[in-house]
């Protein structure tokens, strides 16, 4: 094995350092050790790579279902909001209908009365009169609210 000289610089020295040249097979040796080094770290970086790929993976996965469940649910909440102003949009014509019904059945009634006939049927066949002047009695009443009667009123 011969040598070779290397120089270096300390300060305004110079320092000779003499570093023996390798062989063939040191440097092949070597040349594979380096080789094997960065086939390994290559490999360890795959390795890493796949561990990040999958937990990305996983993570967009695990995103994408809660965004499918919060999807479904806001399209359910439309659907039942839909449904909902369906069937109250429905009970309101049905309250319009009865109030319509309500209305016209109180217009038969009131079409039906003949308030003479009843003042007739009074006065002619259950003897009904109307008061005469001695018959109403007046009544004061003071501050209070109510009164006390203690005679039947004649």
């Amino acid at each position: 094995m011969t040598e070779v000289q290397k120089y270096s610089y300390d300060g305004n020295a110079v320092r000779v350092h003499t570093v023996p040249i390798p062989t063939r097979e040191e440097r092949e040796a070597e040349e594979r050790r380096r080789r094997n080094k960065a086939r390994k770290e290559r490999e360890d970086r795959k390795k890493k790579a796949m561990t990040r790929s999958r937990r990305h993976t996983i993570r967009l996965c695990i995103t994408a279902a809660v965004c499918a469940v919060a999807f479904f649910g806001y399209v359910y909440l439309q659907a039942e909001t839909q449904t909902t102003m369906r069937k109250v949009a429905n009970l309101e014509d049905e309250i319009s209908a009865l109030k319509a019904d309500n209305s016209a059945e109180k217009n038969r009634i009131s079409a039906s009365e003949n308030l003479n006939q009843i003042k007739d049927t009074a006065q002619n066949s259950l003897g009904m009169v109307y008061a005469g002047d001695g018959q109403i009695v007046y009544y004061t009443v003071d501050d209070n609210d109510y009164m006390n009667q203690y005679d039947d009123v004649k």
